[in-house]
């Protein structure tokens, strides 16, 4: 079932080998994946890709080995909803300036009791088809990647 490749091999202390995303094409973004990539770093920060495009991005690396893992806009529970719920295996939440905006981040990204994430993994379960081994394995298998980014935040 749900295994994110990605934190299997940072478990193991092996080299990934990743690229970064700033850009919704379906094609190229399809193209990319099956090429041997480990992850995509998709920006949704600072890039125009927008729900749709980020949908287009996860549907387009469906069936490749390459983890997508994507840069939320900020740490706000929408973000971390769409992303995941679109089949995101990973998530960068940008300008984590305390312990706070830390353990927010883990809230909005792990479901009850771990966390406050809303259950709606509609793409991500591959519309239900397998909902119950994703519920058990996402709390565990999400990669959560907090950006430190400001002398403040270190």
């Amino acid at each position: 079932m749900f295994k994110n490749r990605l934190k299997e091999m940072i478990r193991k202390g092996q080299p990934a080998i990743g690229t970064f995303i700033a850009f919704s094409d379906p094609h190229t973004v399809e193209v990319m994946a099956d090429i041997g990539f480990d992850w995509f770093f998709i920006d949704t920060e600072h890039c125009t890709i927008g729900m749709e495009g980020l949908r287009d991005i996860l549907v387009a690396m469906k069936g490749s080995h390459t983890v997508p893992v994507v840069r939320l806009m900020n740490n706000q529970p929408d973000y971390f909803k769409v992303a995941l719920d679109l089949g995101a295996e990973g998530v960068i939440v940008p300008m984590i300036e305390s312990a706070e905006d830390a353990r927010r981040a883990v809230q909005y990204c792990r479901y009850p009791p771990l966390g406050t994430r809303g259950f709606g993994p509609v793409r991500a379960s591959r519309y239900h088809l397998y909902l119950d081994e994703y519920a058990k394995a996402a709390n565990a298998e999400i990669l959560l990647v907090a950006q430190i980014e400001t002398q403040r935040a270190i």
